[in-house]
């Protein structure tokens, strides 16, 4: 006979692949016939922007777009000269649990660009693309918490409790930032765009009932040519941003990890304002939205019954459970070295790679490029990578950490004996879990045929233990209960750790 168990079914999304890779991308681009030979490459950036996700059963496929731009000295010329290069890049991988239903979390990030001059007419461009996937599939997580039934057949049940975080929802966003952006009259006007750069930050979740509301900024520094004289000059702007995604069924209290991405990125002039002193910006964007929910999950660890032997059926989980969102912050305290004494710092241009885990330290790798003006008048650029390190002081054993973001602060730079004197903030969002593993009964059966001769035990046992008792495993082993037991020896919950002699009466 099988007991009628209680049921409790928890909507969630469990994780069915998760997967991180960084991948070469390179490409070639000659100089366009109108364009003067190429006599030093100064600098190479980009944007990265995605394209595509989609999702076939057993298969994940990702597209994106690397917007490049190379900035150059030219042969014979002054100022300085831009090539612009798309690079296409797309991933596929193999996920066996997933199917076109399944939602899908991708972050892309850029972790390093650079480019070497093959001839006067002709560069090779290298970048590195960091690939992030989540895949979830929504489901019932399904519990047994109590008996249903009139337990006629005795049955005694463990009932534990454990604090889980289940994924609940996973949902995106697409939305449009427009702005215009007016060029400080400290600076010269523009003559012509020679690269934008766009940063994305999440400041601020909150949830008011089924809608996420999230807040954030896209910085964006813009490289460009001076109309006067044809040099390099860098203006820095910030478009603030509020959403509401809706979200059913997220919870009463969750926490929402926020991927941003970058899908496009426009910027023009706008002919009827100040001439060169005025951009029209619309900036595309994904907001992707992983929302968990802290809950207390009672479930049947164990069974027993005094009148017959039970067949006990489990599973084992491993739940997540969300300890805390940690935020730290080391700074680079360098001097980079020039070849020539700095006059003027034109533009700076930090990336930051891909970050690791080892044990309690978070570390990144951190690309800084500087375009100066040296003491002669020469446009020169230096370039050094960095390894920032974080040391998380509160992990303990059997907690996990993963990196959701690393972003670089507002650089500061300063002319010094032998070169440059940096100092850039690197911040690190760290979400801190840790895996649960439970395993609740999942069917109970009563062998009928099989019941439990007691005729013969003792009506009351007097045994002496050391420490505090385990009042369940004693009613188990013994045919007793533990309401018994505890009845018996007027058993408190904050009964302290001490060597006692308890009464174990047999239950009738």
């Amino acid at each position: 006979m099988e007991a009628s168990l209680n049921k409790v079914n928890i909507n969630c999304f469990k994780e069915v692949y998760s997967s991180r890779f960084t991948r070469e991308e390179t490409a070639e681009s000659v100089v366009p016939d109108t364009m003067p030979d190429i006599r030093e490459i100064l600098s190479a950036d980009g944007m990265i922007t995605l394209r595509s996700k989609e999702v076939d059963p057993g298969k994940i496929s990702v597209t994106g777009n690397i917007s490049a731009t190379v900035i150059y000295l030219p042969e014979g010329q002054d100022g300085v000269r831009k090539l612009n290069l798309t690079m296409p890049f797309s991933a596929s991988v193999e996920a066996p649990e997933v199917d076109e239903d399944c939602p899908v979390v991708v972050c892309l990030r850029l972790c390093s660009i650079d480019a070497r001059m093959l001839n006067p007419r002709k560069i090779l461009v290298r970048a590195d693309v960091m690939t992030q996937l989540h895949a979830y599939c929504e489901g019932d997580m399904v519990i047994c918490d109590r008996l249903a039934d009139d337990n006629s057949a005795g049955i005694q049940i463990l009932t534990s409790t454990k604090e889980v975080s289940p994924v609940t929802q996973v949902g995106e966003k697409t939305f449009v930032l427009s702005d215009e952006y007016q060029i400080p009259s400290s600076k010269p006007p523009m003559g012509e765009l020679l690269s934008p750069r766009v940063e994305l930050m999440v400041d601020d979740v909150k949830s008011v009932g089924n809608k996420l509301i999230f807040k954030g900024s896209a910085r964006v520094w813009l490289l460009y040519s001076s109309s006067t004289d044809g040099q390099p000059v860098v203006a820095e702007y910030n478009t603030p941003f509020s959403q509401i995604m809706e979200m059913e069924g997220i919870g009463d209290q969750p926490q929402a990890r926020m991927t941003l991405m970058l899908t496009g990125a426009y910027f023009e002039p706008v002919p009827t304002a100040q001439e060169g002193r005025v951009l029209s910006a619309e900036i595309h964007l994904v907001a992707q939205a992983v929302c968990s929910d802290n809950k207390n999950v009672d479930y049947i660890a164990d069974a027993y019954s005094n009148d017959y032997a039970l067949s006990l059926k489990s599973e084992d989980l491993a739940l997540p459970s969300v300890i805390r969102r940690m935020e730290l912050r080391e700074t680079i305290r360098e001097l980079m070295e020039t070849e020539e004494p700095v006059r003027e710092i034109i533009n700076i241009y930090p990336v930051a790679g891909v970050a690791t885990v080892e044990d309690k330290n978070v570390k990144c790798p951190v690309t800084v490029s500087i375009i100066y003006r040296s003491d002669s008048g020469n446009l020169c650029a230096v370039t050094r990578r960095f390894t920032v390190e974080a040391h998380m002081e509160q992990m303990e054993p059997g907690m996990e950490a993963q990196v959701l973001e690393v972003h670089c602060g507002e650089v500061y730079a300063s002319a010094a004996a032998g070169g440059l004197e940096l100092r850039l903030p690197v911040d690190f969002d760290i979400l801190i879990t840790r895996k649960v593993n439970i395993m609740p009964i999942t069917e109970i059966s009563v062998l009928e045929d099989s019941p439990i001769d007691t005729q013969n035990r003792p009506s009351l046992i007097v045994i002496c233990t050391d420490g505090k008792p385990d009042i369940w495993a004693l009613a188990k082993k013994y045919n007793s209960t533990p309401e018994l037991i505890s009845s018996a020896n007027s058993l408190k919950e904050t009964e302290g750790q001490s060597s006692r002699t308890l009464l174990i009466p047999k239950a009738r």
